[in-house]
């Protein structure tokens, strides 16, 4: 099935034959992996069988996108249905003022309410500081974390073991999975089981040591995807759940173990490489298998399509951004889901993005400088045909700052006024302190520099970074 193809006119599905009650609805979300690295994108050294099945009995969207480049905001973005700018959580060092505000409400809140049960399983990235922003707070029942879990085992075999319990536990009553993996974000490691497999010697050797373990991280997380769809199966659930499965965000570059080719960059960058995700969509019954549909959707649709399947109520005190793609993804509606995709990137250097169609516009509002791309004939964003037509630049820049004008002004919520910041002041709020080095962070566990857990937590994280600020702060090395 190739990316790219033409798009599929999905032939519409009866619905006289629905199971009874409103479907399941599970979100099975990867952390920074490779838009290449998945069987149904055309990867040659990785199997990923399961992952793949989505695809053969549901649909691919060839354009999927995620509203973010970075974790924190992606998921904020999926977990509301909204646009994260418009409530002030564009940065991963959002995460230090607390957590997404406690003024939206989650999918989880609405499915909850509307008599779901309610379930997580792996990375929350919405706030942890205080328990109020923790996800039993945000309208789950149910939270699974690393430390749920034996030391023994491998953390993304046991984020399988506490989804198929969840499952199990709820399979006579509708039920929301969110099971959100923390695979396969540096640093890479995995179990000696899936390792092997990849090691001279295994069936799927593979000669680079770094893509080697990714591999294997990469398959242990197929494994568990595959887990759970069995699980589904022996109760009889497919007809029954719909399945959504997507990434957070890019790969990051600067290595080489995983690929977004043909995109353009990665992670933290609005290129097609760090926006663009594998987006698969399975509702047997439902959904027709085996379709391609290459209209833009977004993350930002998966909250209102759940909440329409589930009957449960919309909330109308705000704008949601996303769409009900349900009747998009069975061919009743033909027509694109949106008119418009945008983006912004706040700071180091601000972009302002906007997809219509086949063109796809960068304003680096900055500089003023502008990009324009055929994404029809250029998925690569290599030719910038900006200069060639002024016409498609006026019209889409227009719109995309009428869209903004509508967004938080990030700079003026919380930021301090700071007419001389400081050197090494890198997030903007006047002072060099941990969480300068916290916005680093992402860059420095890609590329290797750290790899000891410095804080005992049985992982290497913000926290690592922040016991060696504190130790260079207090020797004046900010300076």
């Amino acid at each position: 099935m190739a990316v790219g193809a033409a798009t599929a006119v999905l032939p519409r599905i009866g619905f006289g034959n629905d199971p009874p009650g409103p479907p399941n609805v599970i979100v099975m979300m990867t952390d920074d992996m490779g838009y290449a690295d998945i069987g149904v994108h055309g990867c040659p050294d990785i199997p990923t069988p399961n992952i793949d099945s989505l695809a053969a009995d549901g649909v691919m969207c060839s354009r999927g996108y995620v509203t973010a480049s970075v974790c924190s905001p992606s998921r904020a973005g999926l977990m509301t249905g909204r646009y994260q700018v418009r409530f002030d959580h564009e940065r991963n060092d959002d995460l230090n003022h607390g957590g997404m505000t406690l003024k939206e409400l989650t999918i989880a809140d609405v499915l909850n309410k509307a008599g779901y049960a309610t379930g997580i399983v792996g990375k929350w990235h919405l706030g942890s500081q205080d328990e109020e922003h923790k996800p039993l707070a945000r309208g789950f029942d149910e939270y699974y974390e690393t430390d749920s879990c034996d030391p023994e085992r491998y953390r993304t075999d046991c984020y399988a073991d506490k989804a198929v319990e969840f499952i199990d536990a709820h399979k006579d009553e509708p039920f929301f999975l969110y099971l959100a993996f923390r695979a396969t974000h540096p640093p890479y490691y995995s179990s000696d089981e899936y390792i092997a497999l990849f090691d001279v010697g295994g069936p799927y050797y593979i000669e680079d040591a770094a893509r080697r373990v990714y591999a294997a991280m990469l398959y242990g997380m197929d494994v568990a995807v595959g887990r759970v769809l069995d699980k589904l199966s022996a109760e009889g659930l497919e007809q029954q759940t719909l399945v959504f499965f997507l990434n957070d965000n890019g790969a990051g570059v600067g290595h080489e173990a995983s690929s977004n080719l043909p995109l353009r960059s990665g992670k933290g960058k609005v290129y097609e490489g760090g926006i663009r995700v594998p987006f698969l969509v399975r509702w047997n019954g439902t959904i027709p298998a085996g379709g391609v549909y290459d209209h833009p959707v977004f993350s930002l649709d998966i909250m209102p399509t759940a909440l329409a399947v589930a009957g449960a109520q919309m909330p109308d005190d705000r704008p949601i951004d996303g769409v009900n793609l349900t009747a998009y993804l069975t061919g009743a509606n033909t027509d694109p889901p949106h008119e418009y995709l945008f983006w912004r990137r706040t700071k180091h250097p601000e972009w302002k993005v906007a997809i219509k169609g086949d063109w796809k516009l960068h304003y680096h509002s900055d500089t003023g400088e502008v990009e324009l791309y055929n994404l029809a004939s250029d998925v690569s964003e290599s030719n910038n045909v900006a200069d060639q037509n002024p016409g498609i630049v006026s019209q889409m820049k227009a719109d995309l700052l009428a869209w903004d004008e509508q967004m938080m002004n990030y700079q003026a919520n919380w930021l301090p006024e700071c007419p001389d910041p400081p050197a090494g002041d890198i997030n903007d709020d006047c002072t060099v302190d941990t969480n300068d080095l916290r916005y680093m962070s992402d860059n420095w566990l890609v590329s290797g520099t750290l790899r000891t857990d410095l804080s005992g937590d049985g992982e290497v994280d913000f926290e690592d970074f922040a016991i060696i600020a504190d130790t260079w702060l207090e020797n004046g090395l900010e300076q």
